[in-house]
């Protein structure tokens, strides 16, 4: 059983706000991913040979380059407020109390 401290820190760390009811059934979400976890742990892997598989080789992975890209003047004119080399851009994240950072 999750006890309200390890549910509460989950919910924290996910950028969660439930209701009282919401949290119980969030709760049990969490019991049943985990039951499955201990399903696979009783999983017999002993004679299971181990493989990460091929890869891909270093030859067949890109050359990084330097290539142009959009001029300082065409940048500037993506935002009207621009400043030392930056624009500002809309938020997208918000704090823990739901609200917008400030």
């Amino acid at each position: 059983m999750i006890d309200d401290k390890v549910l509460d820190s989950v919910l924290y760390m996910s950028k969660l706000q439930v209701s009282g009811e919401e949290k119980e059934k969030f709760r049990k979400q969490i019991e049943e991913i985990l039951s499955y976890f201990k399903v696979l742990t009783g999983v017999d892997t002993e004679n299971v040979e181990l493989s990460a598989g091929e890869g891909i080789p270093i030859e067949d992975l890109r050359v990084d380059e330097i290539k142009d890209s959009f001029s300082l003047a065409i940048i500037k004119t993506f935002a009207a407020d621009f400043q030392d080399g930056y624009f500002p851009v809309p938020r997208i994240l918000e704090d823990a109390s739901g609200g917008e950072d400030k």
